[in-house]
């Protein structure tokens, strides 16, 4: 038995390209499930209250740090794929690929912890400075 589409294949300029461009298509579902899953991992477990303040600032710069690293990486892709002098981007900017996606990862570890640093101590300085009722931020921070 012969399977075929029976269908006419679309001209619109757009389902052309998503048929080349599908893989690389963002995967809302997944990442959604991804992030109340560590988000529930976090709140459950509230390592944010177990880190003394220097911990905490530590946390934060390095966060801060990695999103510097981030840019720099970036910009300086950009300006290799930008570069018309340079015969072979691919190969030229293959190592600083390789280090933005390490530096993704380590936001992506670093990130849900520096969330929650900043949660707490948003939700301690207005519960402290009077601007929340029942020590509880409105609306609440999240």
């Amino acid at each position: 038995m012969i399977m075929s589409n029976s269908g006419i294949p679309s001209q619109k300029f757009s389902e052309i390209v998503r048929v080349d461009t599908r893989w690389i298509e963002f995967d809302y579902v997944s990442w959604k499930i991804d992030t109340i899953w560590r988000k529930a991992a976090q709140v459950s477990l509230g390592v944010q209250r177990y880190m003394d303040e220097s911990q905490q600032e530590r946390v934060v710069k390095d966060y801060f740090n990695l999103i510097s690293q981030q840019r720099e990486l970036k910009d300086t892709i950009n300006t290799i794929y930008a570069d018309p002098t340079i015969a072979n981007p691919e190969l030229m900017a293959a190592p600083y690929l390789a280090e933005q996606r390490v530096v993704q990862q380590d936001l992506k570890h670093v990130g849900y912890l520096f969330e929650a640093i900043m949660q707490s101590q948003v939700s301690y300085t207005t519960s402290t400075s009077k601007l929340a009722y029942l020590q509880q931020p409105i609306p609440p921070v999240k």
